[in-house]
């Protein structure tokens, strides 16, 4: 049924979740999961009219973010499928939708919280509903 799974994957507890639903799907037809992790491209405080960059938590940033990446790959392929993770740099939601576009995925798989507050889910702007707008193929949302 999928040739090829993208799992938007960042370590949280909606990610695991993810993960698991997305090795579940794997079996139905064989797919190949692309792993990815997206980082922002700067880490930017306010700092008065200004604003000061933080190379050294991009940098720690960047290491967890492999770290959290590497060990997904690890669990997927000890349970037998085909894996590959890629680190991402950039917008969470354009480059999510252009590696799918680029590896010709079948389908998106991200991992979902909802906020408790009408107001919190009215002023979040969310990475999975802009997903759905630009992404290339179905999206498949795993809600925890």
């Amino acid at each position: 049924m999928y040739a090829r799974i993208v799992l938007a994957y960042d370590g949280s507890q909606e990610g695991q979740k993810a993960l698991i639903n997305c090795k579940e799907m794997a079996t139905w037809g064989d797919a190949e999961i692309h792993l990815i992790s997206v980082v922002p491209d700067v880490v930017v405080y306010p700092v008065g009219e200004g604003s000061f960059i933080d190379t050294e938590t991009q940098k720690f940033e960047n290491e967890k973010s492999q770290h959290h990446l590497d060990n997904g790959v690890d669990l997927i392929t000890k349970e037998g499928f085909k894996c590959v993770g890629a680190l991402l740099v950039g917008n969470s939601v354009k480059e999510i939708s252009r590696y799918a576009a680029k590896v010709s995925a079948d389908l998106i798989v991200i991992g979902h919280k909802h906020h408790d507050s009408v107001f919190g889910r009215w002023w979040a702007r969310s990475t999975t509903s802009n997903l759905v707008e630009e992404s290339p193929c179905n999206v498949l949302i795993v809600v925890t």
